[in-house]
């Protein structure tokens, strides 16, 4: 874990006409590479440690990577977090997708993805649609009401209300959510999705977590085609908060994408 590559600041556009903030770090050689896009979770940033620690192993490996932030998040890029929605994130990841595809450096036929909680849900989703050729969940949401959000009494209030107040560790800041993203989120699952991803999935998933239950990892690991691996980090927490978790998913997540990814066969 030497000689990291540092980032540059990118910014595109999404559908809306929202500035997208990234992180683009590309290996040194001429390229074109292999590339993987990384998605932050809910209430997180492209900064979160996590996707940092798997870039920077992914980078060191030969991948180029872009980390970003979404619209209506709690990061640089345009909009007010109270206004968010997973449909809204998960089409500024389909455009992080595309960006990173356009780049010169960029391999368009070797691409692939990594999430966090609620990111590991939209990279689910878009290897559902199969626009990629594998992808990493750390500690994924497969289900919104799965979380500790999907809570009753969490629930009830935020309907009664018309909204909620969390708080971002990664801001360490409190935001207000409007009632409208939980109805949004209910009606996406990885579970009804499994089916249709075909690409390989490696799961990477702490079993101390109480903000995403491992246990839903597992059973979201049962339905899913092969080629898939899950990784049980002993101890680990949602946010993969100590250093030897977090150098286990960078590690686990470079080993997987070099497989499928770098050293797959041409298609």
């Amino acid at each position: 874990m030497s000689n990291r590559v540092s980032g540059k600041k990118v910014f595109f556009k999404n559908a809306s006409g929202q500035r997208i903030a990234g992180i683009l770090q590309t290996p040194a050689g001429e390229g074109p590479f292999s590339a993987i896009v990384l998605c932050h979770g809910f209430k997180g940033r492209k900064e979160d440690p996590v996707l940092k620690a798997a870039a920077d192993e992914l980078v060191e490996n030969g991948f180029l990577t872009l980390r970003f932030d979404y619209s209506d998040s709690t990061g640089e890029s345009g909009g007010k977090f109270e206004n968010a929605t997973v449909t809204h994130y998960l089409r500024d990841a389909e455009k992080a997708l595309s960006f990173t595809r356009s780049l010169k450096k960029t391999r368009p036929d070797r691409i692939g993805m990594a999430g966090h909680s609620l990111g590991g849900l939209l990279c689910g989703l878009i290897a559902a649609r199969k626009k990629i050729n594998a992808a990493v969940l750390f500690a994924p949401v497969s289900e919104w009401l799965g979380t500790r959000y999907g809570e009753p009494g969490f629930q009830k209030e935020w309907r009664e209300k018309g909204h909620a107040i969390v708080h971002s560790y990664s801001r360490n800041k409190d935001f207000r959510i409007n009632y409208s993203f939980n109805k949004d989120a209910v009606k996406y699952s990885l579970y009804k999705s499994a089916k249709k991803i075909s690409c390989p999935v490696l799961i990477v998933h702490g079993t101390g977590d109480e903000s995403a239950p491992f246990s839903e990892s597992e059973k979201l690991f049962r339905l899913l085609k092969k080629p898939k691996k899950l990784v049980a980090v002993s101890g680990a927490d949602h946010r993969f908060g100590q250093k030897k978790w977090l150098e286990r998913a960078a590690e686990e997540t470079t080993g997987w994408f070099i497989e499928w990814i770098k050293c797959a066969p041409s298609t």
